[in-house]
């Protein structure tokens, strides 16, 4: 009877580890700065407009890379939003092997972004 219930606590703490789809956020908020304090306009790499500094939430929807661009002379063009996998990713694979894993790389919800990016400027 103990095997049973030991069984049954395993299969259930299995299931429940972690899928970054239904457990993890559908958003994030990143702050984005210039390394010169001033303000600019720009757009993330979805088009999503967006006013340096300030905070800016990004829509976790596909795996492609997150960047900024902006227009400002003395600014880098492009600046790359750094981004790390969810801990909720691992349960996942663990779990749901390449089916779950798989689901989470393109809904793109296996990704935790950077919560400060700064656009670097001279200046």
């Amino acid at each position: 009877m103990n095997t049973k219930i030991f069984l049954s606590t395993i299969v259930l703490a299995v299931s429940l580890s972690g899928c970054a789809t239904l457990f993890g956020p559908d958003s994030q908020t990143v702050n984005i700065r210039t390394s010169d304090n001033k303000m600019v306009k720009g757009r993330l790499t979805d088009g999503t407009p967006v006013k340096i500094p300030g905070p800016v939430v990004i829509q976790k929807t596909d795996s492609n890379p997150v960047q900024v661009f902006v227009n400002k002379r003395d600014c880098s063009p492009v600046t790359n939003v750094t981004r790390s996998l969810e801990p909720a990713f691992w349960g996942n694979l663990i779990s749901g092997g390449l089916l779950g894993s798989g689901t989470d790389y393109i809904t793109g919800k296996m990704w935790n972004y950077a919560s400060n990016v700064t656009v670097i400027c001279r200046g």
